[in-house]
């Protein structure tokens, strides 16, 4: 008798830890969903990145580094936004559907630089895979004239 009692004892705390642990799981199911479901950036590497800039009539091209960066070398036609609101201010009048292409040098920046992007709306984000490390790797041709103002 004493064993039934002390199973029953332990099941309500078993199904409180039991239902705990599957409302967790639930919502972070549901936050990996959302997240999926709103990034619709894609990640290319640098031979897609090439040829998808190239094969696009009127690219917009965001790099997401530093004025020190930037001003050292940059992928040919490259606009600087060093923020989320140069960023706003650079893609604000464009079309929704423009193709833009984002990197920086390592793609922590233009992760963010992306996520603000999609947030925006704008449906055709790209970000180049390894950043501007990857494109050199590659040698591809980048533009190094020095750059005397922002």
């Amino acid at each position: 008798m004493w064993r039934i009692s002390y199973k029953l004892e332990l099941k309500p705390s078993l199904m409180r830890i039991l239902f705990f642990f599957t409302l967790c799981s639930i919502n972070f199911i549901s936050l990996v969903a959302q997240d999926v479901a709103t990034d619709k950036s894609q990640v290319l590497a640098p031979e897609e990145f090439s040829l998808s800039i190239k094969s696009s009539d009127v690219p917009l091209i965001i790099d997401a580094r530093t004025w020190k960066e930037y001003r050292k070398d940059r992928i040919q036609g490259a606009r600087l936004t060093e923020s989320s609101v140069s960023l706003k201010s650079v893609v604000d009048s464009f079309d929704l559907e423009r193709p833009i292409f984002v990197y920086c040098d390592d793609n922590q920046r233009s992760t963010a630089a992306c996520s603000f992007l999609v947030d925006w709306g704008y449906s055709n984000v790209s970000e180049l895979a390894g950043g501007m490390m990857a494109w050199k790797l590659v040698s591809y041709e980048i533009d190094t004239e020095k750059r005397k103002s922002q």
